[in-house]
């Protein structure tokens, strides 16, 4: 029997710990938390990762973009408003006044402008393909923004 016929399914349930997760990676990525930790392991000590030129972009200046303003989308936004941060949100469902003081913007804009980019869309035949390696290769590093998740094949 479905989940949702059992009354287990419960939309937006976690949509506040998701959107916190998110926030998290998106910190430990420019922090690059995974391969200090890993080197810390094998008993190598970088200080170089620690300078500040080094340690990646902030939150506080920089531009997220956002791909479905949904629950978690929304949460997103909120709290990265909180860092400082710039949002653009690429969602064909809202409006500008949807999102204030967030920007909509479509989402070849918000790939070229956006230093973080986070998906919240449901997954659905129309969002299927929906991010390409011709839009990763739009961000503000291009190539250099894909091989951050090399494994995107030519569709996601």
């Amino acid at each position: 029997m479905p989940a949702r016929r059992r009354g287990l399914l419960r939309p937006g349930r976690n949509a506040t710990a998701t959107a916190d997760h998110t926030v998290a990676l998106m910190m430990a990525a420019a922090r690059r938390v995974p391969a200090t930790h890993a080197d810390l392991a094998a008993g190598t000590w970088r200080g170089d990762y620690y300078m500040f030129e080094k340690i990646g972009p902030e939150l506080e200046g920089s531009t997220v973009g956002i791909i479905g303003y949904g629950a978690i989308g929304s949460r997103v936004a909120r709290i990265l408003r909180g860092f400082g941060a710039q949002v653009l949100v690429a969602n064909p469902y809202v409006r500008a006044d949807d999102v204030s003081p967030a920007e909509v913007t479509d989402l070849a804009d918000l790939m070229r402008r956006s230093t973080f980019v986070t998906v919240h869309a449901r997954a659905t035949p129309q969002t299927e393909g929906l991010i390409s390696r011709q839009l990763i290769d739009l961000m503000p590093g291009g190539r250099r923004a894909g091989q951050l998740c090399p494994r995107v094949p030519r569709r996601l």
